[in-house]
């Protein structure tokens, strides 16, 4: 690879913490001189957002965070239209898969980097295209793929089969990147191979979401949640999965509010069908939580995350477990302390009483602790928030990975020669 690179950046779906990591991506890479694309859906959310590089409005996918709750019904009629339904995203995904290869092979890229791989089934493609001889790349997000089927306690998938197919998957990449030295050697585990096509890059932080906020941050979705710092709040932010720990923030929440009873705790993110979400509710309905708890159980639209942020005393985190975290990095951009269980790339990205606090996982008691001592102390709170903004602006600078990006694919390009 000679001068600068042309890159196409791969993100299926237009929607959601993924192609806003992918656009923050190819925008750093292009301030830094590489001729890059972003190729998506044609639902693409972040039109409105300045551009320093071309967007490929390529496919024609679903919404996997349709508007309005979801229904996960377990009625016989329901389970059999999923199946269906789910047979049918997968023809439209592999025609899509097609219409990608054959933009691959005309536009004839130095490098096609690819987001998180969703299914084992992508195999077939990628083995195509690295028949092809075609350079890939992928940012490993989540090591290994949660499972997100409900019925059962599995957070991961770690079968036999899923390692050995998605084994094959990363064989096909020249270059693998993680988000931690944690979740490296996680990938070693789980993969083995050569450990030198991993690279370790940061996460990179959210800065997107509070330099495109509007003036008014206090949004509509907000005062409706009750956000308006009348009462120290907590917010959990993202979409709701198994993995995440809700089931302990609500009783880590019910002990926080035996010193703090005026403290409320915000929810808002589009549930998987993991979620049990009336159990949850009906949770939140009981004596010792009733009325303290607000729910907003849909995708959040961009514009409304600045005034969840801005109406928070704290961001909570109490995830069982955990590569990295994208909320995390929006807490960080919009300097709010944060809260989180010692694990997973968590734990190197919150400094243990400098940006946050940290408490073991699955330990109701502790999380209580931790949140009430913040609630409690608006100065330290305040301080913690600043560190984690100085931490957003350097440690997870956009400028910085972009770099470590670059290189990454100079190295391999000269060992490929």
């Amino acid at each position: 690879m000679t001068g600068a690179p042309r890159i196409m950046v791969v993100e299926f779906f237009g929607r959601g913490g993924l192609v806003h990591y992918a656009y923050q991506m190819c925008q750093a890479l292009a301030e830094q001189g590489a001729a890059v694309e972003l190729v998506t859906d044609h639902d693409y959310e972040l039109a409105a957002l300045p551009h320093a590089f071309p967007v490929r409005r390529l496919f024609r996918l679903w919404d996997p965070r349709p508007a309005g709750e979801a229904d996960w019904s377990n009625a016989v009629g329901a389970r059999i239209a999923r199946l269906v339904r789910r047979i049918g995203r997968g023809l439209i995904h592999y025609r899509e898969w097609a219409r990608l290869m054959a933009l691959i092979r005309r536009e004839k890229p130095d490098v096609v980097q690819f987001g998180e791989i969703r299914f084992a089934t992508d195999l077939l493609p990628l083995l195509i295209l690295r028949a092809l001889r075609v350079r890939l790349a992928d940012v490993c997000h989540n090591v290994a793929p949660f499972d997100v089927g409900s019925g059962n306690d599995n957070l991961t998938h770690e079968t036999r089969l899923h390692r050995k197919l998605f084994g094959w998957i990363y064989v096909c990449f020249d270059t693998i990147f993680v988000h931690s030295e944690v979740n490296r050697s996680e990938f070693v585990r789980l993969y083995g191979g050569d450990p030198a096509r991993i690279c370790v890059i940061p996460h990179g932080n959210e800065d997107m979401f509070r330099l495109s906020a509007a003036k008014e941050e206090e949004t509509a979705l907000a005062r409706q949640l009750g956000m308006d710092r009348t009462a120290p709040t907590v917010l959990f932010f993202g979409t709701l999965t198994k993995y995440k720990g809700l089931d302990l923030l609500l009783e880590g929440f019910a002990l926080a509010r035996h010193d703090m009873p005026t403290a409320r705790l915000v929810i808002a993110g589009f549930p998987n069908p993991d979620v049990d979400v009336a159990a949850l509710l009906a949770r939140a309905d009981r004596p010792d939580l009733l009325g303290a708890v607000r729910f907003h159980l849909e995708y959040v639209a961009m514009e409304d995350v600045a005034g969840l942020f801005a109406g928070a005393s704290l961001a909570v985190f109490p995830y069982h477990m955990i590569y990295q975290s994208g909320a995390l990095q929006i807490a960080y951009s919009f300097a709010v302390p944060v809260v989180a269980t010692r694990i997973g790339g968590l734990a190197e990205a919150v400094l243990d009483g400098e940006s946050g606090l940290l408490v073991p996982p699955r330990d109701p008691a502790a999380l209580a602790e931790a949140m009430t001592s913040l609630l409690r102390d608006p100065a330290r709170a305040a301080t913690m928030g600043k560190r984690g903004r100085e931490l957003s602006e350097a440690a997870f600078s956009w400028t910085a990975i972009a770099g470590q990006v670059w290189q990454a694919y100079a190295k391999a390009s000269e060992a490929a020669q």
